[in-house]
């Protein structure tokens, strides 16, 4: 009997030991595959532990969340008063200083496969049937989004071990996909990019569009042994939020965590201005931005009106107050989709309707800002991934040529399509200019793979943008 009671401790002791291990390695696994998600309740860099906080404004309405990392061995929480205005979500270290929990290293958490194709990564999403047939050839296939293969533009991988010389990737099953059956269709200025270090990106320009073999080949030789390769340039979700969240410490802006998505991503709103000014009489602006997530060239641009509003101040902060969505499909820009979020939906349908989580949890935030401040401006901001070249601004309402022609007049773009029609509330446009009776409401669409652009010409179109948003109101 005695034997027996010690064999049945030592067996649950076993199963007691393999239960923690497994827990363990499965969040580690959780951490290192979705780094940036949860920041305020993962474990921090740099080997401490994370500690929380919880803050209450004096004067604001709500209160915050906010993570800090420790370099001690131990965790701890503490409680502190703002003299401050409303909520936000923050990350602070243990002296005071910010510490950004986005913090984006290119390609840190990177997996290769056995044909040294890499994936897992923020925003990857190569191919299927991978194969490498040599050290300087590739194949694979087309894997079809929710959405369909028509809409399945976004392609994101990395390649090493590759020999000396001219590489070889063919993409086959593209002939259903305009971005790249359509190519040269009058725009053979477009082309995929690779990067060396994630920073720089070169056009692949030597490219075939084999109709009849329904695939797409690039050729490169490439000047390092380890590339990534992508139809347009990267702006995956950790760049987003890091980017934002390092705006924390200026007085003028505000980031509030709105939304969640169904993937558990935080969906952030940046909002700017002057808050010492009442908002009485400011202009109330929203511009959301990616709900396509595969339409990257917006982030870029919408990076470079945040830094200009910010640096600008003055009129651009004691008259307007900006509420800025950057990363409205964080789940669907982390799996590398082109239109989907994590559930096949196409986020840009669902504004009249309860099908989509992410705009149900925005458009009631949205609703909140209106009821507090008549919206004055709304802009769904887009870029083409379907093989056009141009760009397009379709605003509906009071004021909607004028905007578009002062847009067009302080723009580099070539808006080939101007409207001012299309007010069905499926769409974000629609639905803002029926439901929060806001004039003009923008559909804003940007020609996102030509060749001339550069990653500094697209964030000077914020710029541009701003300017053009003041002087419509001037």
């Amino acid at each position: 009997m005695v034997k027996k009671k010690v064999w049945v401790s030592w067996l649950i002791a076993i199963i007691i030991i393999i239960a923690v291990t497994a827990s363990l390695l499965i969040g580690t696994h959780y951490v290192s595959k979705v780094e940036w998600d949860w920041w305020s309740s993962s474990s921090s860099s740099g080997g401490g532990t994370t500690s929380s906080s919880s803050s209450t404004s004096s004067g604001g309405t709500t209160s915050s969340t906010s993570s800090s990392s420790s370099s001690s061995s131990s965790s701890s929480s503490s409680s502190s008063s703002s003299s401050g205005g409303s909520s936000s979500t923050s990350s602070s270290s243990s002296s005071g200083g910010y510490i950004n929990p986005y913090e984006y290293v290119w390609l840190e958490n990177i997996v290769y496969d056995s044909d040294d194709v890499g994936t897992g990564y923020d925003g990857g999403r190569p191919g299927k049937d991978i194969s490498k047939i040599s050290n300087n050839e590739w194949r694979m296939t087309i894997d079809p989004e929710p959405q369909g293969t028509y809409h399945s533009a976004w392609i994101d991988f990395t390649l090493r071990n590759m020999g000396s010389g001219e590489t070889t990737v063919s993409i086959y099953g593209t002939n259903s996909v305009p971005e790249f059956s359509r190519l040269d269709d009058g725009n053979s200025e477009k082309h995929m990019r690779y990067t060396c270090d994630g920073e720089t990106y070169h056009p692949i320009t030597d490219h075939t569009i084999d109709i009849a073999n329904n695939r797409f080949v690039i050729r490169q030789d490439f000047p390092c042994d380890e590339v990534e390769i992508s139809t347009y340039f990267p702006y995956p979700y950790g760049k987003i939020q890091e980017h934002i969240h390092s705006k924390w410490n200026d007085p003028n802006a505000k980031i509030t965590t709105i939304a969640e998505s169904y993937q558990n991503r935080d969906i952030d709103m940046i909002e700017m201005t002057n808050f010492e000014i009442q908002d009485v009489n400011k202009k109330q602006v929203i511009i959301e931005v990616r709900q396509h997530p595969g339409e990257v060239m917006p982030s870029f641009v919408t990076e470079g009106l945040i830094d200009f509003i910010l640096e600008e101040g003055g009129q651009y902060l004691d008259e307007y107050h900006w509420y800025i969505v950057p990363a409205m499909n964080p789940d669907g820009i982390y799996i590398g989709y082109t239109r989907s979020q994590s559930q096949g939906i196409n986020m840009n349908e669902a504004w009249n309707n309860q099908n989509c989580m992410e705009v149900n949890q925005i458009r009631n935030e949205f609703v909140r800002i209106d009821n507090e401040q008549q919206v004055d401006l709304f802009i769904d901001f887009h870029g083409l991934a379907g093989g056009a070249r141009g760009s397009g601004v379709y605003a509906t309402g009071t004021g909607a040529a004028l905007f578009s022609q002062i847009l067009r007049d302080n723009s580099w773009f070539n808006y080939e399509s101007i409207s001012s029609s299309q007010s069905a509330t499926q769409y974000a446009r629609g639905w803002s200019y029926v439901e929060l009776e806001v004039r003009p409401a923008i559909l804003l669409e940007l020609g996102q793979r030509r060749s001339e652009w550069t990653v500094r010409q697209m964030q000077l179109t914020g710029r541009q943008l701003a300017e053009s948003i003041i002087e419509f109101y001037d």
